[in-house]
């Protein structure tokens, strides 16, 4: 296939990534920020990925580059020494996944095994979560051991990256060190803002002085924060009295 009309110098790229941040072909996250999108083609090629190819698998969480869980996949399936990754849930008598193994296979290597559990998962704070931990659980307890397989098996090929499934899970930190709210949390405010017909704006506010952000909220108030949503959006949405109709 040509690639006459992808960039050849930096340059090029740059005016590339002018125009393609004024289009709704790429995902929502890279819109208006054609310097984002330059340093995320540049970061993709050195991982082998083509230019709309990394758009689309590379994220930023917590200013760190992540890709996610099928684009870590396919980058090390394009290392020529790949063989194999192997993926298999352990299932209880009632159809439940409680783990999945992978089993990452490279050439003149052994295998790397590593199996994550709902018991993993509860011990790190993740199982039940709001957000994919509760909407697809075993996709999360999938996307985790397959993120440590291949990280440990094909870490020549990552560079250090991690899947964006996984980082997602991770806190943020603002600079100055303190650790904010992460992306569970996020969508849960997110979640509470619009049932409490709030938006962020009013609540940062009420609740806090110099602070602009959802994101940039401490982790440290967001039980506060979170119990606060939670009164109004309760206030707002009254249950039904028994033998009534519920309010719409």
């Amino acid at each position: 296939m040509s690639n006459l009309m992808l960039p050849q110098t930096y340059s090029e790229l740059e005016r590339w990534a002018q125009k393609a941040a004024k289009t709704e072909m790429i995902p929502k996250s890279y819109r208006g920020k054609p310097d984002d999108i330059t340093i995320a083609i540049q970061y993709g090629s050195e991982i082998g990925l083509g230019h709309m190819e990394s758009l689309k698998s590379i994220a930023v969480i917590n200013g760190n580059p992540a890709v996610y869980g099928d684009g870590l996949l396919s980058i090390c399936q394009r290392h020529p020494d790949f063989e194999d990754l192997i993926e298999e849930p352990e299932i209880n008598d009632k159809g439940e996944v409680l783990a999945f193994t992978a089993i990452a296979m490279r050439r003149g290597r052994k295998p790397k095994i590593f199996r994550f559990s709902q018991e993993d998962a509860q011990r790190a704070a993740l199982w039940g979560k709001p957000g994919p931990w509760t909407q697809y659980p075993q996709r999360m307890l999938q996307m985790r051991a397959r993120g440590f397989a291949l990280r440990d098996q094909f870490a020549d090929a990552l560079k250090g990256l991690i899947s964006r499934e996984e980082a997602a899970d991770y806190p943020t930190v603002d600079g100055s060190g303190q650790e904010t709210l992460g992306r569970a949390q996020l969508l849960e405010a997110e979640d509470l803002l619009v049932k409490a017909g709030m938006d962020s704006n009013s609540l940062l506010n009420t609740m806090f002085t110099g602070i602009d952000r959802l994101e940039d909220i401490p982790i440290k108030d967001w039980p506060r924060v979170r119990n606060a949503l939670s009164m109004r959006a309760a206030r707002r949405n009254p249950p039904p009295q028994d033998g009534g109709e519920e309010k719409t």
